[in-house]
């Protein structure tokens, strides 16, 4: 269709992007879809995490109930039914799994 056409960027200077990080990868997907196939979000904080000594959900059922557990993910899921008096419930989730929990 434009065989023949002469190009206008022609006598442009060549351009080079910086390349994206595997983190820049996946905020791109997520601006742009909502999900990444690449990685997930929160497996690029993992190492501070476990220095905060934050549980993986998927590590959750390994643990006896009652405890004191510190998690962290991003919300998938909230609710604030108008019957709960105040409680809110908050599906979370992290490279790992998910996990249900009562605010």
């Amino acid at each position: 269709m434009f065989e023949g056409q002469p190009s206008e960027s022609r006598d442009e200077p060549q351009l080079s992007l910086p390349l994206l990080t595997d983190a820049g990868h996946v905020i791109e997907d997520y601006a742009t879809m909502g999900l990444s196939l690449k990685a997930h979000p929160v497996s690029f904080v993992r190492g501070q995490l476990d220095t905060l000594r934050v549980t993986r959900t998927g590590d959750l059922s390994k643990l006896a109930n009652g405890g004191i557990v510190k998690v962290a993910g991003l919300i998938t899921v909230r609710q604030r039914p108008g019957t709960a008096k105040g409680v809110l419930f908050v599906t979370i989730e992290d490279e790992s799994g998910f996990a249900n929990l009562v605010i």
